[in-house]
């Protein structure tokens, strides 16, 4: 073989070894973009349009049980920024994008528990309850019946509620204060609305209060005397920026619900829960897994 003809050929196992890398590196690029691009379809559908979450108490008993894991479609009502950021868990307050349709009466939801004077709270706080009351609505309890503008509304089917059971919730840390309400027996109240306007005094500043600091995200009330101020102003109205539902636990004798905190607004609801993918307790319950949420 003559010396040109070697030279030649390593000159092309060169170009080969060459070439054989630049594909091996292609296909690297290729599988890490698909990846990149599987993972910001994955991150955008948690965010904005589905979420998984487990169920760690019995409030919701027997809709849901502790240890049910349920699928909530996030965009059911509407398209929102996110409340927080998945993969750093960074907290922020959520805003809608734009609205889809509204909650109705007995959807069991996802919401955001709020705090006494800011609109969000930590990122760990999510409760999952059945809306009883709309905005507007006037609601009751007698005797642990709840009433809806005068009617009185069935339990759910699944509901574990005992009329003559001892409640595990003292009413000493109930919302509504002065009112000499109990968790069995409240109201008449309207579940408060947009456009609403709250006459403010002494007395009703108490019933009132927590939801116009939540509006303005900080401790927007002031009473001295007689005299009661919003953001640095007196004021003897308010007019309410936001519409508001009223949830409870189907297993009412053991839920923290609207009784304890008081109402939601609708900016705080996540989604809808949807149905049960997964559930254990002392094993695996295969007849709850994929069960439709009533």
């Amino acid at each position: 073989m003559s010396s040109s003809n070697h030279y030649k050929n390593i000159n092309e196992d060169k170009k080969a070894a060459v070439n054989k890398k630049s594909l091996l590196s292609a296909g690297v690029r290729k599988k890490l973009i698909l990846f990149f691009c599987a993972f910001l379809f994955i991150l955008a559908a948690k965010i904005f349009f589905v979420d998984a979450y487990r169920i760690p108490t019995s409030s919701m008993a027997n809709t849901l049980l502790s240890g049910d894991y349920v699928i909530v479609n996030k965009a059911a009502y509407s398209i929102s920024t996110p409340s927080y950021l998945p993969v750093t868990n960074t907290v922020m307050e959520s805003k809608i994008l734009f609205s889809i349709s509204t909650p109705e009466r007995g959807d069991v939801v996802v919401f955001q528990f709020p705090s006494e004077t800011k609109i969000f709270q930590p990122v760990s706080l999510y409760f999952i309850k059945r809306i009883v009351g709309l905005p507007g609505d006037t609601l009751a309890i007698k005797n642990k019946i709840l009433f809806i503008n005068g009617k009185e509304i069935a339990l759910p089917g699944k509901a574990k509620m005992n009329t003559n059971s001892i409640r595990l919730n003292t009413d000493s840390s109930l919302y509504f204060k002065n009112e000499n309400w109990s968790a069995d027996n409240m109201g008449p109240i309207v579940v408060p609305y947009k456009g609403m306007k709250i006459k403010l005094d002494n007395r009703s500043i108490y019933k009132w209060g927590m939801i116009i600091n939540r509006e303005y995200g900080k401790k927007a009330i002031s009473v001295e005397g007689t005299v009661i101020t919003v953001n640095g102003r007196p004021a003897r109205q308010y007019t309410l920026k936001k519409n508001y539902y009223f949830l409870m636990g189907d297993n009412r004798d053991n839920s923290i619900d609207s009784r304890y905190h008081g109402f939601i607004p609708e900016d705080l609801i996540i989604g809808k829960a949807e149905f049960i993918y997964w559930s254990t307790g002392s094993g695996i319950r295969w007849k709850r897994l994929f069960t439709s949420i009533q």
